[in-house]
């Protein structure tokens, strides 16, 4: 459930925080540190047009290398400007509105904020050499800090979008536990090995870090894409499983739509007579067939296996509805008859729906579709209903 009053409470009341903790921030910069805290400002605008996402809703910012190295060797004022500089030109990037980019900005300048005056406390002096073992708690219980400040804030925005199925707590507790084993903490760590060796090797250990940390990240990201994507497909057909077509309708919805629900009629009497390679041997050919031939006539279509015996056929745009079922009809009779010859008796009900003519929404689409080919199952009327093209 939303709560859209509340929710632009949050973010205009965290984003006014955010700019009393940047104006403190601009107010107490040294003045040596005029000239580098530009250019690092810079820096993170070109590296705002580059991202890793470890896991949904968390991306880690292509300028995550500077925040956290000025986090652990610039004075607090340079970590917060850094930090707020690199959510604003995310969110201009983003196009995000004011009250959202006011949030946004906040949700690094606070955190780092607090993890900076951490610091601040255990180390003194502040800046100066890192050095191992005296540094390396305070300074991971700093990058802690900030991950769980920033998270906290986060975690309320989603709340308030109702994108939080439980409670706000569970959720964070959930989120920690996810970035722990994503790597999320750990990566976030890589900052730490730059700062200690910087004594050594200077701001050539800090590029090294920052190019190892991309490097990593990437490679955590692509993993991450591969896993979601083999999620995301049936591993007998290799077409969209159920996870695939619930976040297609949700990110399609109102868009106006064909759709098609079919079912392969008698599969487990099938599977009983002639075996489960065989009823896999049949599933695979419509699948197929569908693939091969709807796909190659409706630009931008979709097929999706949803179920044991169940399909569905998504086709942007609302143009020839009548050759669309005509379509599909064509390639369940191929299929049905190719089936006889072999002495198999398998065939398809269909039933069909548009958006907005039948729904309002591809959820009832479906639901629509699905209901007529039950109807059509029970050999009690046309899948199409005489909806007109």
């Amino acid at each position: 459930m939303k709560h859209p009053t509340a929710l632009r409470g949050l973010e205009l009341g965290y984003g006014i925080l955010g700019i009393a903790t940047t104006s403190w921030a601009v107010m107490r910069l040294p003045g040596a540190w005029y000239l580098p805290t530009t250019g690092l400002v810079i820096a993170a605008a070109i590296l705002s047009f580059y991202s890793i996402r470890l896991n949904d809703p968390v991306r880690l910012p292509g300028a995550m290398p500077i925040e956290m190295a000025t986090l652990l060797l610039a004075p607090p004022a340079v970590s917060i400007l850094v930090a707020a500089s690199t959510n604003l030109f995310t969110s201009i990037r983003y196009r995000r509105n004011a009250t959202r980019t006011l949030f946004n900005v906040a949700n690094l300048a606070i955190p780092n904020g607090l993890a900076a005056s951490w610091l601040h406390l255990a180390i003194e002096p502040r800046p100066g050499p890192l050095s191992i073992p005296r540094d390396l708690l305070p300074v991971a219980t700093a990058i802690l800090i900030r991950m769980i400040a920033n998270l906290l804030g986060t975690a309320g925005i989603l709340k308030l979008e109702g994108k939080i199925a439980g409670g706000y707590w569970q959720y964070v507790k959930e989120s920690l536990g996810d970035e722990w084993r994503s790597g999320g903490f750990g990566i976030r760590i890589l900052p730490l090995l730059m700062a200690l060796a910087f004594p050594v090797a200077g701001w050539w250990a800090l590029l090294l870090g920052a190019l190892l940390q991309i490097a990593i990240g990437g490679s955590m990201q692509r993993y991450q894409e591969r896993i979601e994507r083999q999620t995301l497909l049936d591993g007998l057909t290799g077409l969209g499983n159920r996870k695939a077509w619930d976040q297609y309708r949700r990110s399609q919805q109102r868009s106006p739509h064909l759709v098609a629900v079919l079912d392969v009629n008698g599969l487990k009497r099938t599977n009983d007579t002639y075996g489960h390679d065989r009823g896999d041997e049949i599933l695979m050919d419509l699948a197929q067939r569908l693939v091969a031939s709807i796909d190659h006539r409706w630009q931008g279509s979709r097929v999706f296996r949803v179920g044991g015996d169940e399909f569905v056929i998504a086709t942007p745009g609302t143009d020839g509805y009548v050759k669309f079922c005509s379509d599909v009809e064509d390639v369940g009779m191929e299929y049905s008859q190719n089936w006889a010859r072999r002495g198999v008796p398998a065939s398809i009900s269909v039933g069909f729906a548009s958006v907005p003519t039948d729904a309002a929404d591809l959820a009832v689409a479906f639901t629509v579709a699905d209901h007529r080919m039950y109807r059509v199952k029970s050999g009690s009327v046309d899948g199409a209903e005489g909806v007109s093209d």
